[in-house]
């Protein structure tokens, strides 16, 4: 029992600082982890705003169209050659 006192005053400090490296580390990995979830989620609703608006765009051309004109647009769609 007096080694095991012994070896653990002797390396008390050292276990101490070991133990709070390892937290920082941690620590780190977790927060570096939450922003880069938060980056891709602002990159997510950038390229969901960007889909609407060109969505949005194409929607607005094809209420804008002529009957006749709106028949060739959709006959480009439906031809497979």
């Amino acid at each position: 029992m007096t080694i095991l006192t012994a070896l653990w005053t002797r390396f008390a400090g050292y276990i101490a600082a070991l133990g709070a490296l390892l937290a920082l580390i941690v620590g780190a990995f977790l927060k570096g982890r939450s922003e880069g979830k938060a980056i891709m989620a602002e990159e997510q609703e950038r390229h969901r705003r960007e889909a609407l608006a060109a969505k949005r765009k194409i929607d607005s051309e094809i209420d804008d169209l002529a009957p006749a004109d709106l028949d060739s647009r959709f006959r480009e769609w439906i031809k497979k050659d």
